[in-house]
């Protein structure tokens, strides 16, 4: 439980990362400023896929090891 405790933060925190970065996006300033946010979305897309990941590796560890 404590494992899940310590990924949740940081999935929560990128989940409101994406939706921020996506209202904000849809407001036009310009190019450099949008290709900002899009990298912004695209970092905390890679960190919610590498947390899910290494929870499902450790829950798999866990399970092999019964």
């Amino acid at each position: 439980m404590r494992d899940a405790r310590n990924f949740l933060l940081p999935m929560v925190a990128a989940l409101a990362v994406i939706i921020g970065a996506v209202q904000i996006w849809d407001v036009p300033v310009n190019k450099l400023y949008s290709a900002l946010v899009f990298a912004l979305i695209l970092v905390a897309v890679l960190a919610l896929l590498a947390f899910v990941t290494v929870l499902v590796i450790k829950s798999l560890q866990k399970w092999l090891k019964k």
